[in-house]
């Protein structure tokens, strides 16, 4: 099909398709696999395909909405137009640092318990002893 349209849309042109090859690359290998991992991390073998599905779900309607809405961009912000994509990985990084913890050599059960004592700080201590009153049965 590209070969055919070649002549027509520059874009399908082997050489620009060629380029590209090292770009999807470095993104799978780098920063696309990330997501991933991080699911595989936070949620239980019960609950992580459906944590898989949502979280591939999200990312690929994601690429489909920057995807449309990066044209626009372009003719909004001009030279500037990274300038969102700047901001959003800010915030990101912002919330990992301050929301999520940290996992290198730690089991699920340890991570789990960070995550709950971080809820139970949150919650009042009437919640917690009512929670854990519920759950001892």
């Amino acid at each position: 099909m590209s070969v055919c349209l070649q002549r027509h849309i520059s874009a399908l042109c082997p050489s620009v398709q060629f380029r590209w090859g090292p770009v999807w690359k470095s993104f799978g290998l780098g920063p696309g696999g990330v997501t991933n991992i991080l699911t595989t991390e936070m949620f239980k073998q019960t609950t992580r395909p459906a944590a898989f599905m949502i979280a591939g779900s999200v990312n690929w309607l994601s690429f489909f909405f920057i995807g449309l809405l990066f044209p626009f961009i372009v003719i909004g912000l001009q030279h500037y137009c990274f300038l969102v994509f700047f901001i959003v990985c800010i915030s990101v990084g912002i919330y990992i640092i301050l929301v999520l913890p940290e996992t290198k050599n730690k089991s699920f059960v340890e991570i789990q318990k960070e995550f709950q004592s971080r809820r139970s700080k949150a919650t009042n201590s009437d919640e917690a002893e009512a929670l854990l009153i519920s759950t001892s049965l």
